[in-house]
């Protein structure tokens, strides 16, 4: 039997700076399916609809109005897509890194590590 494969739409949230007041976690979530094309279509048509800019290449959900978020978040729940979300509480770090794009490296390692123990 063939083993089907998933894809995975992979975005972060928070950055890798640490000792930030309003910055104390990086989120790291994969949107996974079978079926990427329906999710495509779905953000494809919201760029249309609610006139976001195509010029970042990406929408920002803080730069979207709720009826925006509620309507991609309502068409992504009638797909059949699973979430694998990495959260890193920036408050357990009690010392200083010496490269803090590591913080982001080791994130996205355990994202996709935890997808592909889900989904060889």
């Amino acid at each position: 039997m063939a083993e089907v494969l998933h894809h995975a739409f992979l975005d972060e949230s928070g950055g890798v700076a640490i000792f930030v007041e309003n910055d104390l976690f990086l989120v790291i979530t994969a949107l996974v399916t079978r079926r990427p094309r329906p999710v495509e279509l779905l953000i494809k048509r919201a760029l249309k609809r609610f006139g976001a800019s195509l010029a970042s290449g990406e929408m920002k959900a803080t730069h979207s109005e709720e009826k925006t978020i509620r309507w991609i978040l309502g068409g992504i729940a009638q797909e059949e897509v699973e979430i694998i979300a990495v959260v890193l509480d920036k408050r357990g770090i009690v010392k200083s890194l010496k490269d803090l794009e590591d913080l982001y490296r080791r994130a996205v390692v355990r994202a996709i590590r935890l997808c592909v123990e889900r989904w060889p």
